[in-house]
C-alpha cells in the first residue's frame, strides 16, 4: 500500500520479503529519536540484510552489497574499541 504524506511517499508492505510479518523485526529493533516525540522503531540491520537477501529484485543486490560493507565496518570498529580498552 502506498500513502502520500507531507514527508513524501510511504511504502506499507504487510509482510516484507525473507520474514513472517513484522513480529520477526521487533526481537532486534530499536527506537530512534526523529524529534518532535517521534521515536519510531527502526529494523536492525540484520533484519535489513535478510529481507534484500530474499529479494528478487536487481536494484537491491547492490543495497545488499552497501549494506553488508556497513555491517562489516561497524564490526571491525567494534572490535578496535574492544583492543583499545583492554589495553
Amino acid at each position: 500500500m502506498n500513502v502520500a504524506t507531507s514527508a513524501g511517499r510511504l511504502r506499507v508492505v504487510p509482510r516484507p520479503w525473507g520474514t513472517r510479518g513484522y513480529e520477526d523485526f521487533r526481537i532486534r529493533a530499536s527506537r530512534e529519536n526523529l524529534g518532535r516525540g517521534l521515536r519510531p522503531q527502526i529494523a536492525s540491520t540484520v533484519d535489513l540484510v535478510r529481507m534484500l537477501e530474499a529479494s528478487t529484485r536487481a536494484r537491491d543486490l547492490e543495497r545488499l552489497h552497501r549494506l553488508r560493507r556497513v555491517m562489516e565496518l561497524d564490526r571491525q570498529l567494534t572490535r578496535r574499541r574492544g583492543l583499545s580498552i583492554e589495553r
